[in-house]
């Protein structure tokens, strides 16, 4: 086996040397778009587990999303910060004249620098999250602010601004007043005290990913209602947060954002959500503004001037006039007005049952923020849409379920065939049912467990990549130790599979009480600390995981040896299954479900293992 892995090995390297495994791009990518334009070439690539760059150059690129139509102003020359082929950044050779920058004032997302201009009583800070190729701090530096942090979670866009792209860029990333921080956003808010004028939140995903709907599997912590109340917890009293999002038809990502902000806003009596949000729309991007203070007059004109001068169109702000909306980029009907005047009714709770899409706020117990499709409007899209209903679906949980659907007869197929050529006594075969349910418990309770992990500590991980990584290490650790343990617990306890079922619930009561509630919530505790009792809790819950399945085949062999194969491929089919109703439930119902049910299924399996004793005798 050895020498056959060692030839394998060096054969693909040699496949690879000679440049055969190459990877084909999608034409439909933004990559495969880029490189059709003229002169177009690759002049820098960095790879990391965040994902692939590529920096392209061609004299054509011109890249300002959401530009008003009504825009004369120049672009300067441009390259493409593309990551994994498809989200683009753009990098503006920017001499440092501000008056070349004129063209960032016709973007939806520079709304916020009138309204803050309009009342400003200091000097103002700004923290840009998703700092990518620049645009949005130089946005700010035309804008006259002189104070810019600005976040970037992967270490190599950084190292190409300050590296290949220094000279290109002007050293914008070291440019006096620009601050860049790379790290995680939520990260990053739940160790810092320190406040800010304007956090702007602009653009983080490509639009052909967010039209498509792939995305609808992937979990964001940076829009859940947690997260809005951290970023305006670190705003000051007439701060602003900016939120812009890509405008999809029908309208459903800008009416769930409206919706996030209201919950996150609150509902007490002293405060109503109603004065705290104004929101505008180009032909392509929403921008959403979110105040902790309400916007005053002054704000509000500046904002009701700068969309009247660029064509833009306002689709909420205080006491908004109906007849104002809908002026420009008409569509059908104000959509956008509709649904912030029943966010913010009195029959929310009825809007969002009605609304023929998910709307509902994301938080970080449902981190689905991108998750909008409901069964129940299916045939409603389909009728209103005839033969076009398919692009306004989000694909990614259809391709889930009918995963699912594929995986369960195939699996019970494979389950229940061996059982005819298995040959038991008849006093014995009525343990055929006792042993499925025991391994299949065990085994989808494992998957529950590991794909909650897998997808809680992206949440305090700097990437869902290492949260992947680091959950998948742990628990094979954890688990081979516990399975390495199982026969000196069960010397010492006739129930050894009571004990796993009892000390994996309080690991997750624990994780619940110390990680999700405390230590979440608290700036006092740095995010490394987070991590690493995370990580001590996932160890513990999956060493103790790793005692049921030994336990259980140990027994197996002492009573019915012949039906350990069948218990190895229940298991395996559990593995299968678990991790697509898990996601599926996380989607649904949340993760603290997810987690009751998996303790749930130890409890089944618990009590479905008889004593050592019973089994010895």
């Amino acid at each position: 086996a050895l020498a056959v892995s060692l030839v394998s090995i060096a054969a693909l390297a040699s496949i690879h040397a000679a440049g055969g495994l190459g990877l084909n791009v999608s034409q439909f990518k933004m990559l495969s778009a880029l490189m059709d334009l003229p002169d177009a070439r690759i002049v820098a690539r960095r790879w990391s587990p965040l994902g692939t760059i590529d920096v392209v150059s061609s004299p054509a690129i011109r890249e300002a999303p959401g530009m008003s139509l009504g825009c004369t102003d120049e672009i300067p020359p441009q390259m493409a910060l593309v990551v994994d082929a498809d989200s683009l950044s753009a990098v503006t050779n920017f001499s440092g004249d501000r008056s070349r920058l004129a063209y960032l004032d016709w973007l939806t997302s520079s709304a916020v620098y009138y309204a803050l201009q309009a009342d400003r009583t200091h000097e103002p800070t700004v923290l840009v999250v998703g700092a990518g190729g620049g645009s949005d701090i130089l946005a700010a530096q035309r804008a006259g602010i002189e104070r810019v942090d600005a976040l970037e979670l992967d270490p190599n866009v950084v190292h190409l601004m300050r590296g290949e792209l220094r000279d290109f860029s002007c050293n914008l990333y070291g440019s006096a007043g620009v601050n860049v921080i790379t790290a995680e956003a939520r990260a990053f808010f739940d160790s810092t005290n320190t406040l800010y004028d304007v956090i702007q939140i602009s653009l983080l995903d490509s639009f052909s990913a967010s039209a498509a709907g792939v995305l609808a599997l992937n979990e964001s912590y940076l829009y859940t209602v947690e997260a809005l109340r951290s970023y305006l917890a670190h705003l000051e009293r007439d701060g602003i947060l900016s939120v812009t999002r890509w405008l999809k038809m029908p309208p459903r990502d800008n009416v769930k954002l409206t919706a996030t902000a209201i919950e996150a806003l609150g509902s007490s009596p002293e405060l109503d959500p109603s004065r705290h949000i104004v929101q505008l729309r180009g032909w392509k991007t929403c921008t959403t503004l979110i105040k902790r203070s309400p916007f005053n007059r002054t704000e509000i004109d500046a904002v009701v001037g700068f969309c009247k001068t660029r064509s833009f169109d306002l689709c909420y702000f205080p006491d908004i006039d109906p007849e104002i909306t809908n002026k420009y980029n008409v569509l059908d009907q104000p959509f956008l007005y509709e649904s912030a005047t029943e966010l913010l009714g009195t029959q929310r709770e009825q809007y969002y049952r009605s609304n023929i899409f998910n709307i509902r706020p994301a938080t970080d117990d449902r981190p689905y923020y991108f998750h909008f499709f409901k069964w129940t409007s299916l045939p409603e899209l389909r009728g209103m849409l005839g033969a076009q209903w398919v692009p306004f679906i989000e694909w990614g949980y259809i391709i889930l379920i009918a995963t699912f659907i594929i995986a369960l007869p195939l699996s019970i197929i494979i389950i229940l065939v061996p059982l005819l050529w298995l040959r038991r006594p008849a006093e014995r075969r009525g343990s055929f049912p006792r042993v499925f349910a025991y391994f299949f418990a065990i085994g989808a309770g494992y998957m529950f467990i590991e794909i909650m992990f897998i997808q809680k500590l992206a949440r305090i991980m700097p990437h869902p990549i290492f949260a992947l990584g680091t959950t998948l290490t742990i628990f094979l650790l954890g688990s081979g130790f516990g399975g390495l343990a199982s026969s000196r617990i069960a010397r010492k306890t006739n129930r050894p599979v009571w004990v796993a079922f009892a000390c994996i619930t309080a690991a997750l009561v624990v994780y619940i009480l110390a990680i999700d509630v405390a230590a979440l919530g608290s700036p006092l505790v740095a995010p490394i600390t987070r991590r690493i009792l995370a990580c001590a809790i996932a160890f513990v819950a999956a060493f103790f995981m790793g005692i049921p399945f030994p336990t259980g085949l140990r027994r197996l062999s002492e009573t019915a040896p012949e039906l350990l194969p069948w218990a190895w491929g229940i298991n395996g089919c559990a593995s299968v299954l678990g991790p697509i109703v898990a996601t599926c439930l996380s989607i649904s119902l949340g993760f603290r479900l997810v987690m009751a049910v998996s303790a749930a299924l130890y409890l089944l399996a618990a009590t479905l293992a008889p004593p050592e004793d019973l089994v010895r005798s």
